[in-house]
């Protein structure tokens, strides 16, 4: 698959994205995803792994490759996260505590290191794997209730499906 270095790049030249152009699976939709949104489905494809081969799924997959139902439900999820915990984001955000080290992954600046962080932690604690919202990177209490709003959520492993990537 060809996967190119995205604009947000990422220091190893790795991304989670392919240009839309050469792609026919390409979907409007995918230029609208917000920062939270895009950081879960990049810890889904980073995190998960392919069954048949071993292999974490990010190495032969990206976005594209999510069946289109299944995208629909991971944005429904996190806009539903986020409107249902937004003041537990925002006063994490506030206390000031929160340090955000994306100097390594080459992330822009235009992106918000909030929601990357929040996205990708609910994906991790949703998942069940081994860090998230209650790792420590949190502000306590909202590290605990971001968790505790998380473990609300079915886990959603991805699997490889004719091709595509789907909730299983």
């Amino acid at each position: 698959m060809s996967v190119y270095h995205d604009s947000e790049g990422y220091s190893d030249g790795s991304s989670w994205f392919r240009e839309s152009g050469d792609n026919p699976r390409a979907n409007p939709i995918h230029d609208e995803l917000d920062d939270f949104t895009r950081a879960y489905i990049e810890a889904a494809l980073w995190s998960s792994t392919d069954y048949q081969t071993d292999e974490p799924l990010d190495k032969n997959y990206c976005l594209e490759d999510i069946r289109p139902q299944t995208l629909r439900l991971m944005i429904a999820d996190c806009k539903k996260f986020q409107s249902d915990n937004i003041e537990l984001l925002k006063g994490a955000e506030a206390t000031g505590e929160m340090v955000f080290d994306f100097q390594r992954t080459g992330i822009s600046d235009k992106r918000n290191p909030m929601l990357i962080r929040a996205g990708h932690d609910f994906w991790l604690t949703r998942a069940g794997h081994g860090c998230g919202f209650w790792d420590g990177d949190w502000p306590e209490p909202y590290g605990d209730k971001l968790t505790e709003a998380s473990k609300k959520y079915a886990e959603t492993p991805l699997i490889v499906c004719n091709g595509w990537l789907e909730i299983y």
